[in-house]
């Protein structure tokens, strides 16, 4: 009884393995991506986790991509400087006018 249990489990997984396999066939060809030369798929040592797998393409990520994030981030970062400053430049400006308008109304 056991046995066959084990049986059908092993069935199973072997069948839902063969529709993963069959998915990850007709996503690849559509999106030009190759299983076989990706280091999660087809590791170089079977032994690393996936997570061995990712660190090591995210290395490999930071070192082409460097210059191109580094410019990304300062652009952002710039970006976000400068928001702050025009809010604040215009806080000061609706200060300003709020001020004068109440000094305006009370002199009436």
């Amino acid at each position: 009884m056991e046995r066959r249990r084990t049986e059908e489990v092993k069935e199973q997984i072997e069948e839902e393995l063969k529709k993963l396999e069959d998915e990850i066939n007709v996503s690849s060809s559509s999106s030009g991506f190759d299983r076989h030369t990706s280091l999660v798929f087809n590791p170089t040592n079977p032994e690393n986790s996936v997570e061995d797998c990712l660190a090591v393409l995210g290395d490999q990520v930071v070192i082409e991509l460097d210059t191109h994030l580094t410019t990304a981030v300062d652009a952002l970062l710039t970006g976000l400087v400068h928001s702050v400053f025009l809010v604040e430049r215009r806080r000061e400006e609706l200060d300003s006018l709020r001020s004068n308008f109440t000094l305006t109304l009370s002199s009436l």
